[in-house]
């Protein structure tokens, strides 16, 4: 009882720290189960390859000729897309008032357009070409965690750096609007995606380390008034 009477401050500024976290830890453990369990449509487009086939050098152009509709081109790439359900909810093919499309610069034309992969195997979406520049998919039914995986054969007149100007069109129930990602590969600026854990770790650590060095200081405090309220002989 002795020593607990001593240090009555330092027990009850460990209790309250023990408080904190606890409390900390319940919130977050809340926020995290919110998150969990509210239901999210979310439809994410990601450019995730872009494989030039062939790229003529002005040096070479005396050498080397493509033809693409009776036309010279210098530059052919394969751009590859991947659609993905990153929500927890299905999204149905009545979902899509307006079909998603997607619509490339005039200054690429597009050779080509196909589904090359999708997970699951038998999602059954397929795409077409409605211009040069643009091509659409059907609708179907994307549960959360399917992906498909679409390429593009682009061709240019002229040498093109296929620099992502890809417009991404579409209206869904429940989605306000398509998010369009960029491989951090391709993208020349650093990936910096906002991580949610670690704001919410720093929410609560700050709190924390400012009630522990407020109590600290405050110990400091009534020990230093005790020491001059009795001095020793």
């Amino acid at each position: 009882m002795e020593f607990v009477k001593r240090h009555i401050h330092l027990i009850s500024t460990i209790l309250a720290i023990l408080s904190v976290v606890l409390t900390g830890v319940a919130i977050y453990a809340g926020y995290d189960i919110y998150n969990r369990t509210r239901p999210v449509k979310r439809l994410v487009v990601k450019i995730i390859a872009i494989i030039p086939v062939v790229d003529v050098n002005p040096e070479a152009s005396g050498d080397i000729t493509i033809f693409y509709k009776g036309q010279l081109v210098e530059n052919v790439a394969l751009v590859q897309i991947q659609l993905s359900n990153t929500g927890n909810q299905p999204i149905l093919p009545s979902d899509f008032i307006e079909p998603i499309s997607f619509q490339f610069q005039s200054d690429a034309e597009i050779a080509d357009v196909s589904v090359t992969d999708s997970n699951p195997p038998n999602i059954g979406m397929v795409i077409s070409k409605t211009s040069d520049y643009q091509a659409e998919v059907t609708p179907v039914l994307l549960n959360p965690g399917d992906t498909v995986t679409i390429r593009f054969a682009m061709v240019a007149n002229e040498r093109y750096a296929f620099n992502l100007g890809t417009e991404v069109r579409g209206r869904i129930v429940g989605i306000k609007s398509i998010e369009l990602a960029v491989a951090p590969e391709l993208s020349k600026a650093p990936s910096n995606p906002r991580n949610d854990l670690s704001t919410i770790l720093i929410a609560i650590a700050v709190p924390i380390a400012i009630f522990i060095l407020t109590n600290i200081l405050s110990l400091w405090y009534r020990r230093h008034l005790d020491r001059l309220s009795n001095p020793l002989p």
